[in-house]
């Protein structure tokens, strides 16, 4: 359950990313316009729900995977028919008058599963305590055996007390190999990228297969509480931040969250002169795009402070200009979710408020399903700015904003200029603009993503959904702290940071 944990929180917030003139309609039809329930989890929920209810639950589900889901063609390629659904279901609970929710939940997930190729896609019974995230993620499983490379051969230099002699060479898959810069140069540690949980794989030296222990590091607990800390050197800034989440309006840490953003989103000015600045992005499950993209542009803005409300649709217009390579989907479905979701942030009064609103009267006098194809590249006119090294520090529980930052900074600082350390990210990021979907009797929901990113596929550090981004250092907790040093030569901030493995500082 824990490692389901570490992806679902992130998904109840929409990553609006609202599109310029360089969008292009690529399809469209007539759908059927259908109201779409919402859920409060304060609501009063049933138990057991009867066969007709389930078989509505059927048509809403269907419903809001052929029209509002991005996602669907990959169902579609991989066999699902939505009929062989409608069948299945009805064959299983045809004999039963009451039938059970939390039985009905878990048959759909199974039923689903192989379809998704989608880090994000989840059903869920009850906020935040039942759900499931369909595709399974990946982790990295290290040995303790090091090896250094010499020309294009790698051999042992630690057997990590391992039977493998020293010197011996490796001769194994170079997938199998992770530049481990903390051990010295041109190092290289053993490990295995795996869905499945191992303890043990078989690696080859010399042409000969040798069972190895390996093993998955330990994380911290994933919270969409906002957690924040600033550390300074001289010549180095470390902030770290637990989550972009935004708190409904009516929660008592939405105020501490708006506080907090404002202080992240203003590091690129406030730390301008620094050699180094360190961003610790461990266990952040993601949230609203904006603040990381705050986060980005403040790195170039020329003079005063970003103002997260007063500048959001600038940033986004900014973005915009510079970098979009995605396919969009609107449909009744998507503008009903997403108009729900910001009234219960309270945000009523933003310009993607009223653009969503407008949008949804046109559906409800002609409802369709439409696709957008918008791409756009121009890094050209890159502006002056922040100039030093930006340090980002990730583990397997980062996820989608915390990813779409990494790639946000390494495509507009350059990749040189920005380093990745830790481990693979969470690897949910292609699909975007995440929206809930309630079931109207069982109250059974489905996270699903209006948008697709294609920018991911770009990058030479995304390995793909479930798999994430390969940092630049591999790192584990322990050697964390020096592989930071090797970037920073800031002996001050290593002091400072003595404990990193073990918590946020």
């Amino acid at each position: 359950m824990k490692k389901f944990f570490i992806i679902i929180l992130a998904l109840y917030l929409n990553n609006f990313v609202f599109s310029g003139d360089n969008r292009r309609l690529i399809f469209s039809q007539s759908v059927e316009y259908k109201n779409i329930p919402s859920a409060t989890e304060s609501e009063q929920r049933k138990n057991f729900i009867t066969f007709d209810e389930m078989g509505q639950d059927i048509d809403a589900l269907l419903y809001y995977l052929q029209t509002s889901y991005i996602g669907y063609d990959i169902f579609v390629e991989k066999g699902f028919n939505p009929d062989n659904l409608r069948i299945y279901f009805e064959e299983l609970y045809r004999a039963q008058t009451q039938i059970n929710i939390r039985d009905f939940y878990k048959k759909l997930s199974d039923y689903l599963r192989p379809y998704p190729e989608d880090g994000h896609f989840c059903i869920e019974k009850k906020s935040g305590k039942e759900f499931d995230n369909l595709f399974k993620e990946s982790n990295v499983y290290f040995s303790n055996v090091y090896v250094k490379r010499d020309d294009s051969y790698f051999f042992v230099v630690d057997n990590g007390g391992e039977n493998i002699s020293l010197g011996k060479m490796y001769t194994g898959d170079k997938d199998n190999l992770f530049y481990y810069p903390s051990k010295g140069i041109n190092i290289y540690r053993l490990g295995i990228i795996s869905k499945n949980d191992i303890n043990c794989f078989d690696f080859s030296f010399e042409n000969t297969k040798q069972k190895l222990d390996v093993s998955a590091e330990k994380h911290f607990l994933s919270s969409t509480l906002i957690k924040y800390h600033e550390i300074e050197t001289k010549n180095t800034g470390y902030a770290s931040l637990s989550s972009f989440v935004l708190p409904e309006q009516k929660s008592m840490y939405r105020k501490g969250a708006e506080i907090v953003f404002e202080k992240f989103a203003n590091l690129g000015i406030t730390w301008r002169d620094k050699k180094n600045v360190i961003i610790d992005l461990r266990s952040n499950l993601g949230g609203r795009a904006y603040i990381a993209n705050g986060f980005i542009y403040s790195l170039f803005k020329e003079s005063g402070k970003v103002n997260l409300i007063r500048d959001e649709k600038r940033i986004d217009k900014w973005f915009n200009k510079k970098m979009v390579r995605r396919r969009e989907l609107e449909s009744p479905g998507y503008f009903q979710s997403t108009v729900s979701y910001l009234q219960s942030t309270g945000e009523q009064n933003k310009y993607y408020y009223k653009k969503i609103c407008k949008e949804l009267k046109k559906q409800k006098e002609n409802p369709q399903i439409k696709f957008f194809e918008n791409i756009k590249i121009n890094l050209r006119d890159k502006q002056k700015g922040f100039d030093g090294k930006l340090l980002i520090i990730v583990d397997k529980q980062s996820a989608s904003v915390s990813e779409d930052l990494i790639f946000n900074a390494k495509r507009f600082l350059g990749s040189d200029k920005v380093i990745v350390i830790g481990e693979n990210t969470a690897g949910c990021c292609t699909y975007m603009d995440i929206c809930k979907y309630v079931l109207p009797n069982s109250k059974i929901s489905l996270q699903l993503g209006a948008k697709k990113d294609l920018l991911p596929s770009l990058s030479s550090n995304w390995h793909g959904e479930g798999i994430g981004i390969y940092p630049d250092y591999w790192s584990t907790g322990q050697d964390l702290n020096e592989t930071i040093f090797l970037v920073t030569q800031d002996e001050e901030m290593k002091q400072k940071l003595k404990g990193i493995e073990t918590r946020l500082k």
